[in-house]
């Protein structure tokens, strides 16, 4: 049976057994049988439910590891490919040759579109300001923290589930 049924089922018994006890027609022992049974499968689910999450971690560890390495081959593979690019490039222009022909592919130097390089003080009606602002929730949980009316934030705290 899966975890979230046999919490309902728990939930279910709890609730309508807790009724029977109270009003006699069940005894107190039965009831604590009948969950401890319940909570037994429930634990039992539940470290089931704990390993597969561990197995799925370790993969998840092992992948990322992969995709590190994966990406500093690339890097690397990139970066040789961008100093052949520039090797060639400026080997074509100290020569003066402009196109090279073959039967894969056209080898060709081509002229980027014109671009503005800045050599000096930009005047200010030529800059643009960007600005990024953001809550300094470190300063807010002080503020709040110390007593003091804080109507715009509020301190919560959740759990996390924590498998070791």
């Amino acid at each position: 049976m899966q975890l979230y049924k046999l919490s309902d089922q728990y939930q279910e018994a709890f609730n309508t057994m807790g009724l029977m006890v109270e009003d006699g027609s069940l005894p107190q022992e039965a009831m604590n049988d009948t969950l401890e049974a319940i909570g037994g499968e429930i634990q039992e689910k539940a470290k089931n439910v704990a390993a597969w999450i561990k197995n799925c971690e370790a993969d998840a560890k092992a992948l990322k590891e992969a995709e590190q390495e994966l990406a500093a081959r690339r890097k690397s593979i990139e970066s040789r490919v961008s100093w052949a690019k520039e090797y060639l490039h400026t080997n074509m222009e100290q020569c003066g040759i402009t196109e090279i022909e073959c039967q894969l592919y056209a080898i060709k130097l081509a002229k980027n579109p014109p671009s503005v390089l800045v050599t000096g003080d930009v005047p200010k009606e030529f800059e643009v300001v960007k600005e990024t602002r953001s809550p300094d929730k470190k300063a807010i949980k002080a503020l709040i923290e110390s007593g003091k009316k804080c109507d715009f934030a509020e301190i919560t705290q959740a759990t996390r589930l924590v498998i070791k």
